[in-house]
This record gives C-alpha cells, structure tokens and sequence, in this order.
C-alpha cells in the first residue's frame, strides 16, 4: 500500500524482523524508534554507552519533529570504544543532522573520555525517498544496508517503493505472523501488492556459498540493479540468488537462463 505511513510499531517490527533474517557477523543492536524530543535519544544512549559488550552496532530510527525519519547507526568496536556515528538521510537535499542532536552525541562521548568524537560523525544520502509517505520504509531499508555494510545511494522510484515494502511484509511474515500486515497489502497508487518476490525455484543443489554470491552481486550492480537481502533461511538465500541472476540475466539478456558470474554457473530449465 503506497499510501500507507509506517509507524513506530511497524519501524521496530520490520528491524527487529530482518535482523533476525540476515546473515549478520557482529550484533545488532535495535534501538526503539525515537522522537520527535530528545530525551530518549540521551538515555539509550547512556545505557548503550555503559555496556560491557564488545563489537556491536546500534540501529537508531530517528523522527525529526515528528514529520521525517531519518537513521542512527552508531558502531562500537572490540574495546567497547566508539568507531563510528554514521546519520543517514533519504531526501536529495540531504538535510543536515540537527545541532542539538550532534551536541548530545559529542556530549554523550566525550563524557567517557572518547576522543575525537566530532571526526567518527559523518553525513550520508541512502536510498533517495520520491513521495512523502515512504521515508520510513526507506529508513528502514537504509538502516538494513548500512548495517550490512552496503549503502547504496539511488531513486527509490514508486516500483523500488514498492518492492521494499513487500519486503518489508515478508520479513513480518516469517518472524512474526502474528503482526497485523493488513493495512500495508491494500494496493494503491496503481502499484501491484502482490509479492514481487515470489520465484518458481527449480530443485537445485546449491554448491556455492550464497552469501559471497549476494555480497558480490551487491558490491557490483547493488546501485544499479537495486541491492538483494539474504536472509538467513536456506530457501531464502535460493530465492534471493535467482532474484540477483535474473536481474543480470535481464541486463546482459543471457540466453537459456544461463549466467556464469564469479565462476558459477547457474542454469534454470523449464
């Protein structure tokens, strides 16, 4: 549904629901959405901050008065010593993090004695939102790629849109079905609801590492083809290969269904 808004409970469903799909090598940490006052931000932040735990990464929607979401990731490494603030935005003009929320980051850190605190901050532009009902789909989405190391900067076109959010559902789907999806399936704007996802896969043996495969695939053509999700099922990582193979089979117009990419050789027969 194209005109449907997320909400802070969908926000943290959706998060919570595709980090528990991905094949991530660090924890991730799901921050509540916070917003559109600060002082949630100061005291997650605090308690986040005193942690005995390690390497991690922390996920941080973020409502900007109550109108924009924007993202948070916040990294931490082995010495529970702070690596990396990285503020993400889904418009072209990309709107500047807010001074009060810079100085309680600054503040927050160099408390502890972290050093260099502003130069660990940097600004980035994600996936570019083109209507106003979708920057919390598209947060989401940008919080799921940086998390992955992988953000990719691009349009979000009404059929981008789109398949995010059926892949948002799907995700909901598998980790919690008792989440109502309802009002995110109703179709509007023109745009099909149905899955874009599903794939006929043929009974294949995998014989390659699926996940080296997305990664490379995304690494390569996620900017251009649009980046793939893999999730941490075995089905999923399938799916999630065919999905990268026809969308370069689509763009080299590879004949038989037949692609050799990075040394494999995937077929596909009717």
């Amino acid at each position: 549904n194209m005109q449907f808004q997320y909400e802070d409970a969908h926000i943290n469903a959706i998060l919570r629901a595709a980090i528990a799909q991905l094949l991530l090598r660090e924890e991730i940490i799901i921050m509540p959405p916070l917003g559109p006052t600060t002082d949630q931000l100061v005291e997650h932040l605090n308690q986040e901050r005193d942690a005995p735990g390690g390497r991690r990464t922390l996920l941080i929607p973020y409502n900007i008065g109550n109108w924009h979401w924007v993202g948070i990731v916040i990294r931490y490494n082995a010495q529970n010593h702070l690596e990396r603030i990285t503020y993400i935005e889904s418009v072209p003009e990309g709107i500047p993090m807010p001074d009060e929320i810079r100085a309680i980051l600054m503040a927050i850190y160099i408390a502890v004695g972290e050093q260099d605190v502003a130069n660990k901050i940097e600004e980035k532009i994600g996936l570019i939102q083109t209507d106003g009902r979708a920057c919390g789909a598209v947060v989401v989405q940008n919080l799921l790629y940086e998390a992955q190391g992988m953000l990719v900067q691009g349009v979000a076109d009404p059929n981008l849109t789109a398949e995010i959010r059926m892949q948002h559902v799907r995700f909901l789907q598998l980790v919690r079905p008792d989440f109502n999806t309802e009002g995110m399936l109703k179709t509007g704007d023109g745009i099909d609801a149905s899955p874009v996802s599903t794939i006929e896969i043929p009974e294949i043996e995998v014989n390659f590492d699926t996940a080296d495969f997305i990664y490379n695939y995304n690494r390569e053509y996620g900017q251009t083809l649009g980046v793939i999700i893999n999730p941490r099922d075995s089905l999923g990582s399938v799916e999630a290969c065919w999905q990268a193979l026809f969308k370069l089979r689509d763009l080299y117009k590879v004949q038989n269904d037949e692609l050799n990419y990075y040394g494999t050789v995937a077929s596909r027969n009717n």
